[in-house]
């Protein structure tokens, strides 16, 4: 989910640290116009074989990497362009710590004009190889195979890349200009020497969270940068088959956001546990980033926290007046007829719903955003193969979405923030349930406020049911009817009582940037 604008903030100024793992390497420069380094960047790749060809595909030279850096050297500049592969090798994962091989295949790569290259060579700059440079690469090759010229096609291959890729999930703030597609640079030397380069290096890294939140495994990432560069190549997200089963599973800007805001959210978490390097730290510190100052905030307010945390945990404990339990209540499909194959419903979001909050010291009343003016989150239950009409009634003040999550179900009708539903409008979203039964659940994906509207109480339960599973209840393998209980565990902070009421607080504390808890 996308966060808002001071979660962008604090988290773009540790982006920028170059606070990421596998970074390691030592710099060096030739003034030979026939030499030039560079460096390959998933994690680093070591003893990878690293091939410059010319235009027409023909070989020119090729060296080997060590630790991500390369020297390619005795070449001549003829062709009116050039492409670097990287073939074989191998490097650590960020996220699982594994070595992953790359046993003779072809990995990452560039694209470079001869101007480029030319330049490049003259300033000692770095060959920069990145997964988003080999998207780069393929888009630029196929745009040329097309009919394009070298301009054109360069122009529209980056275009792609910088506006389906790395803006949209680029984080807000004054440096979000410095976010940028990155050709040259030492992306393997430690720290960072400006924000592009820092940026560069989040979003490279991010890939392995890329994978583990895709559930794939890491040698499969560069299926997956091939599937991206085919999903964004037109200039229309059709979306990502993952399992090459007919179905689109993920939108490539939607992937590539939620992996650098994964790693946004474990960078941050180093920050607030005091667990960055000297150099982390320094870094943070030239942008202007009080780390001290930011740690110190966010442990106080841990600790009052975690304090009444406990004394509200001891008051349960203690209370011969627990609340009873609520069931949330399961809608009733609006076509009239439950034996076909097909079901309707219709959920109208408001705000200012008042909620009445029973708790083992007394109750009082909380205005909250729901579903159908309901006290509670509603249940959608229905059976695998049913075709769906679930119509949104958007009465907020602001753009709202309904985001299906856990449903295979076309990319329209995904409920993303590309797709808004702007305020008093209606759209219906109509899909066949063809997935085997799960318990699922619904709510708002607006850009920039999800995470505001679901706290605020736009959220629900959706229960696929197939004949598996109802074979499962008649043998009583599984609860069924009054045993069969959705529970729907949410944490809310709340504002001092006036006059029986007590308001939702979001985002009072700087802590909150790691992450929103209630009390």
């Amino acid at each position: 989910m996308r966060k808002n604008k001071m979660f962008k903030m604090i988290g773009l100024s540790v982006i920028t640290a170059g606070l990421l793992v596998g970074c390691g390497g030592s710099s060096t420069t030739t003034s030979n116009t026939s030499n030039i380094s560079g460096a390959v960047l998933k994690g680093p790749f070591d003893q990878s074989t690293i091939t410059l060809y010319d235009a027409e595909g023909k070989e020119i030279t090729s060296t080997t990497s060590t630790e991500g850096e390369f020297k390619l050297t005795k070449f001549d500049l003829t062709s009116d362009y050039y492409t670097v592969v990287t073939t074989g090798g191998s490097y650590e994962d960020e996220q699982t710590k594994q070595t992953v091989s790359m046993s003779g295949t072809e990995g990452l790569k560039t694209l470079l004009t001869k101007a480029e290259l030319s330049a490049m060579i003259t300033n000692s700059e770095y060959i920069a190889m990145t997964p988003e440079t080999t998207i780069f690469a393929e888009l630029v090759k196929e745009r040329l195979d097309a009919g394009d010229d070298l301009a054109t096609a360069t122009t529209k291959a980056e275009t792609l890349v910088q506006d389906l890729l790395i803006k949209s999930s680029s984080p807000v703030g004054s440096l979000q200009s410095s976010d940028k597609l990155l050709k040259k640079g030492n992306l393997v030397k430690a720290g960072a020497s400006s924000a592009t380069i820092a940026l560069a290096k989040n979003r490279a890294i991010s890939f392995s969270n890329l994978m583990q939140d895709l559930g794939l495994a890491p040698d499969k990432v560069f299926d997956i940068i091939t599937k991206i560069k085919d999903d964004i190549k037109d200039g229309t997200e059709d979306g990502i088959d993952l399992d090459d089963d007919g179905t689109v599973d993920v939108k490539a800007s939607e992937a590539t956001s939620n992996a650098r805001d994964a790693l946004f959210t474990q960078t941050t978490n180093r920050l607030m546990s005091g667990d960055l390097s000297d150099a982390e730290r320094e870094q943070l510190e030239s942008l202007g980033f009080d780390v001290n100052a930011s740690r110190a905030t966010a442990t106080s307010e841990r600790s009052a926290r975690d304090a009444n945390l406990t004394a509200e945990i001891d008051k349960a404990k203690n209370s011969s007046t627990l609340p009873a339990l609520n069931i949330l209540k399961t809608m009733t499909d609006e076509d009239g007829d439950l034996t076909d194959a097909q079901a309707t419903y219709t959920l109208t979001a408001k705000t200012d719903v008042n909620v009445t909050i029973n708790t083992p010291e007394g109750s009082w009343i909380t205005p909250m955003w729901r579903y159908n003016d309901e006290q509670l989150p509603v249940i959608i239950r229905t059976n695998r193969g049913n075709a769906m009409t679930l119509r949104l009634d958007n009465q907020l003040d602001s753009n709202s979405t309904i985001h299906w999550h856990g449903f295979k179900i076309p990319a329209i009708m995904d409920g993303g923030p590309d797709v808004p539903v702007l305020k008093n409008t209606i759209k219906d979203y109509t899909f066949t349930m063809q997935q085997p039964a799960a318990p699922l659940w619904f709510h708002p994906h607006p850009d920039m406020e999800t995470g505001k509207q679901v706290y605020m109480g736009l959220a629900g339960v959706f229960l696929l049911e197939d004949d598996i599973s109802k074979g499962l209840e008649a043998n009583k393998k599984l609860p069924s009817g009054a045993k069969d209980i959705t529970l729907l565990v949410q944490d809310r902070r709340f504002a001092p009582e006036a006059n029986g009421v007590r308001e939702l607080q979001y985002k009072t504390m700087a802590m909150d940037s790691d992450g929103m808890l209630g009390d």
